[in-house]
């Protein structure tokens, strides 16, 4: 009868050795899922990373880099956004819209106060042009492109301090 109790405790004393060993190995898969992540995230990377900042695959920060045609990445200046434009096209009938958000390369910081400034004729300027569009002038990549060539003419026309080097299609919806 002894022997029957001191079988009775060795089983239950197998029994919660078992369930700690299953816990045990619960927190180690846990733990290494946890570190999986946070380097999948770059949270152990050496370099510091301002809050916010995100980093393309190219090494550089998101939105500061664009691969020019010859393939090379070059950094980008200062970027603002400008205002999204909803315009009618110029298509019989007028059923037709082009919704278009642009990002601007500038070269200083007094150009985008010049276009906070003057953002009532700049934004004329471009709902004229963008209105005379017609649903084939905004279809190919080589009416994006000229589309963009023409708002940085515009822009630049209305503006001193300095100019915009680029304009980067932020949205571009024709519907």
């Amino acid at each position: 009868m002894a022997d029957d109790e001191t079988k009775q405790e060795s089983t239950a004393t197998g029994g919660n050795k078992t369930l700690i060993i299953i816990v045990i190995a619960g927190f180690v898969v846990l733990i290494g899922v946890v570190l999986g992540v946070l380097a999948l995230t770059g949270a152990f990377s050496k370099e510091k990373k301002s809050q916010g900042q995100r980093m393309s695959a190219a090494g550089i920060p998101s939105g500061r880099g664009y691969r020019a045609p010859s393939g090379e990445i070059r950094p980008l200046g200062k970027t603002i956004v400008f205002d999204t434009l909803i315009v009618n096209l110029n298509e019989p009938g007028g059923t037709r819209y082009l919704k278009v958000k642009f990002q601007l390369e500038i070269t200083n910081e007094e150009v985008e106060k010049e276009i906070i400034k003057k953002l009532v004729p700049i934004r004329d300027s471009l709902i004229m042009y963008l209105s005379s569009l017609t649903l084939s002038e905004t279809q190919s990549v080589e009416a994006k492109k000229k589309i963009k060539t023409n708002v940085r003419s515009r822009m630049n026309k209305e503006i001193i301090s300095g100019r915009i080097n680029r304009v980067f299609l932020e949205e571009f919806v024709v519907q």
